[in-house]
Order: C-alpha cells, then sequence, then structure tokens
C-alpha cells in the first residue's frame, strides 16, 4: 500500500511540474517580446491605445481570443463550463456574422427601408451596413436591431411568418456582433500587417534608407529606427514604440526597393 502511494506521489508532482511547465511556456509565449528582449523608456504599454494591435485585442472578446489557448495550456479543463462556454459564444458569433453577409439588399432596398445610402444598384449585405451607413429617420448609425428590423420586414413582406431573431443572440454576443460588423475593414487590413509581419519577419533591412521615412511615420518611431537601425523587420517590430502598420511599410518599401536592384541586374 505504501509502494502505491508513493507510485502514486511521485505521478503526481511529474504531472504538476509538467503542467506548470506548460503554463510557464505559454506565459512567456503570450508576453510581448518587446517587455522581454528590449528596454522600455516610458511606460506605453499601460495605455490600451498603444498596443499593437488594439482593435483585435479588445476586452469584450477576451475570452474568445484567450479561453481555448488557456485550456490547451492546462489552465482550465478542455471540456469544461467555462470553455465550452467561450467555444459556445464564438460559434454564435461566427454565425451570426454568417448570416449577416448572407442577407444582400441593392442600395435601392436599402434607402427604402430607411438607410441613408448612394443608390448606385449595388448589392450590399447587412454585415456592410452595420455602423457603416446611417439612418434617414434618426441620422444615428445603423445598428444590429435596425438591420434585423428591416430583414424581418422584407420576410414579412414576402409572406414569412416564421420570424425569429438573428440566432436569438444575448447582450454580450450582439454587442460582439456590431463591433466586428462596424470595424471590419479595419479588422481585415489589421490581419493583413498581422499575416504580412509573419511572413516577411526575417527580411533583411540592409541598405535600407531610414532618413526617407521622415513625415510618413511619428517622430518618436522616426528617431528610434534612426538611432537603432535594426537590421531585420522582427527587429523593427521589436523596437519599444513602433507601431505595426509602420513595419507594414518598411516590409513594403523594403521589397521594391529588392525588386528595383533585381531589374537593374537584368
Amino acid at each position: 500500500m505504501k509502494r502505491l502511494l508513493a507510485i502514486n506521489g511521485v505521478f503526481y508532482q511529474y504531472f504538476s511540474i509538467f503542467k506548470f511547465w506548460r503554463c510557464l511556456t505559454f506565459v512567456f509565449y503570450s508576453l510581448p517580446p518587446d517587455l522581454i528582449t528590449s528596454g522600455v523608456t516610458e511606460p506605453y504599454r499601460m495605455f490600451s491605445s498603444r498596443s499593437e494591435y488594439r482593435l483585435t485585442l479588445r476586452a469584450e472578446n477576451a475570452d474568445v481570443r484567450l479561453t481555448e489557448m488557456g485550456a490547451m495550456a492546462g489552465l482550465m479543463d478542455i471540456n469544461g463550463k467555462r470553455a465550452n462556454a467561450a467555444r459556445e459564444r464564438k460559434k454564435k458569433i461566427d454565425n451570426s456574422i454568417q448570416h449577416l453577409k448572407k442577407f444582400i439588399l441593392t442600395t435601392t432596398e436599402w434607402y427604402r427601408n430607411g438607410v441613408d445610402i448612394v443608390q448606385d444598384g449595388k448589392r450590399i449585405s447587412g454585415h456592410d451596413i452595420i455602423g457603416r451607413r446611417k439612418m434617414l429617420h434618426s441620422g444615428k448609425q445603423c445598428t444590429l436591431k435596425d438591420v434585423e428590423e428591416i430583414e424581418s420586414r422584407i420576410l414579412r413582406g414576402n409572406g414569412e411568418t416564421n420570424i425569429t431573431s438573428i440566432h436569438d443572440m444575448d447582450a454580450r454576443v450582439r454587442s460582439s456582433v456590431e463591433v466586428m460588423c462596424t470595424y471590419a475593414p479595419y479588422l481585415d487590413r489589421q490581419a493583413r500587417e498581422i499575416k504580412s509581419w509573419r511572413q516577411h519577419s526575417g527580411m533583411s533591412l540592409s541598405g535600407f534608407d531610414f532618413e526617407s521615412l521622415k513625415g510618413l511615420i511619428k517622430t518618436e518611431e522616426y528617431e528610434k529606427l534612426i538611432k537603432l537601425k535594426p537590421s531585420t523587420i522582427q527587429a523593427a517590430a521589436r523596437v519599444s514604440g513602433v507601431n505595426a502598420s509602420t513595419v507594414v511599410m518598411l516590409v513594403a518599401r523594403q521589397k521594391k526597393m529588392q525588386q528595383k536592384q533585381m531589374e537593374v541586374k537584368n
């Protein structure tokens, strides 16, 4: 019996250490690289407005972004109540976004239903209307509720009686859907920036003329880049205070310069 308890104790300690190591790895992987590898001359990370991808890293979508990662790191039961709740909320958000993208009207139809929009005959989805067009009667931005009412009105006009709200969403899901619809163009651009950075993080900045950035980026960023002259895109991204949009600009300008050099050689 004592031997069995001893074996159980060893296995318990082993799995506890393994779980702790997974959590520790997760935490350090998640920390911003510039806070680990670079000095910070100002507490800019205290302000959400200075975070790298502030539109993507929102408070209201923190559970959707991080719960699954936390479960995979062993911080919670992967099939527990909290993890399942986050997955269900994400599913409702995704389904609602898809529903709105499929609800498409012409600009004339939107106008007839009270949306202030140029009647050019184009077909636009409810997803692209929310937060980006105004209502004629109020002058306020079109909301999810406005689009739901328009959809219900059209369905009733077509003789349909079984009309339900979009997936019967709760307040938190509705809020997330409205935010994602409103900022969709910017979120898409930010996603492209992240993808571009990941693809070109190892790109060399050898021969790059950092002085050519004067007037194109913030003075703070310009001064730091001039002083440090990072050798790669990854190094530039780790300079404290340099925004993601500036890193994308470095990638584009360096690619253009390399293309010109190739043309000269040929």
